[in-house]
């Protein structure tokens, strides 16, 4: 049984409150149940397979205000809680050589806040007509239960690939009349626990980075031309470890920008 309620309560014309509540659940993927151990070459760890493993069950608290100032404009602020029971983890395992077991642990918790945002900049700036701005932010924490073999480790850890912050901003221009469509797009997202670490040595983590994404298509008739420019600004990959404030790194690399161009053709 998997319960869900859904609540809207209009408070003005242009205004809703919303609040929800789910029950839903995670099953273990074949990966996190075969019996046997399975190389990752970008880690360069062995991962262990569980067959007794639980499925997760998850609760979900939503709360949502939002405003609707014009066609196509919102303004809304929402709050989230999810608690886990039975959440799958990494954790290493007890052996000679090194291998990362997928386990359960008792509990879990993920909680945040999004702030979103969509308005034509025609109100606010006279000549940016045709011009929107797209916003989104979210401010998150989790923690999750780890199992402790040597009385060093820590009680908790945040869930892996998990960001505390994550920024989505677009500038985009639209005309019509002469068929034209831009986004200049950002995306900044927080430091993301990527490799646990192991019997009280420091987690390994992915560094937080900025990418700026440019895209325009032109309509010409039957014909449309596309171009796209991504990672314009080539900000580093980083993982790394910290210890006593000093930042080890584990990899660093940069993967250059990259530019697109297409020309399709529409047969009506």
């Amino acid at each position: 049984m998997l319960p869900s309620l859904n609540l809207i309560y209009n408070l003005k014309e242009n205004m809703n409150l919303r609040a929800s509540f789910s029950q839903t659940l995670a099953r273990p993927n074949m990966r996190e149940l075969a019996p046997f151990a399975a190389y990752d070459a970008p880690t360069k760890e062995f991962y262990l397979g569980n067959p007794k493993l639980d499925k997760t069950n998850i609760s979900n608290f939503d709360l949502r205000w939002e405003y609707f100032m014009n066609p196509g404009e919102l303004l809304a602020i929402s709050g989230y809680y999810k608690s886990f029971n039975n959440p799958i983890v990494q954790q290493y395992r007890r052996s000679a050589s090194p291998e990362i077991e997928f386990t359960n642990v008792d509990k879990g918790f993920l909680y945040g806040i999004e702030l979103e945002f969509r308005k034509d900049l025609e109100d606010w700036i006279g000549f940016m007509r045709n011009f929107k701005l797209n916003t989104n932010f979210s401010f998150i924490d989790s923690k999750l239960d780890v199992v402790d073999f040597t009385g060093v480790d820590r009680d908790n850890r945040p869930f892996e690939g998990q960001a505390p912050f994550i920024v989505n901003a677009g500038l985009n221009y639209v005309n019509k009349e002469a068929g034209l469509d831009a986004i200049l797009a950002l995306n900044i997202v927080g430091d993301r626990m990527s490799v646990i670490g192991r019997e009280g040595t420091p987690d390994i983590y992915d560094r937080s980075r900025t990418q700026l994404d440019f895209n325009i298509i032109k309509e010409l008739g039957k014909l449309q031309a596309r171009f796209s420019a991504k990672n314009l600004l080539n900000a580093p990959y980083v993982l790394s470890s910290e210890y006593k404030g000093q930042d080890f790194v584990y990899s660093k690399f940069q993967r250059g920008v990259t530019f697109g161009l297409g020309l399709s053709y529409t047969i009506r």
